[in-house]
């Protein structure tokens, strides 16, 4: 639940971010971008929302504790 609150809370402040300066924020001059493609990196190489989000209560259902 941690890793899926992590990817989330950084891909939407990045969003954010990048919505808030405009254009300008998906040019190679401002660090913006590369947050915003790390952001998307994260998404991609870890595993999807759908996963994390149904993948926790089995753990937490199999070890007998709650998380």
């Amino acid at each position: 639940m941690a890793k899926l609150f992590a990817c989330q809370t950084y891909r939407d402040v990045t969003r954010c971010a990048s919505r808030c300066t405009a254009a300008y924020g998906f040019t190679v001059d401002f660090d913006i971008q590369l947050y915003f493609r790390r952001a998307k990196q994260l998404q991609l190489s870890w595993w999807d929302t759908r996963y994390l989000e149904s993948s926790s209560p089995r753990r937490a259902l199999r070890t007998g504790k709650a998380a």
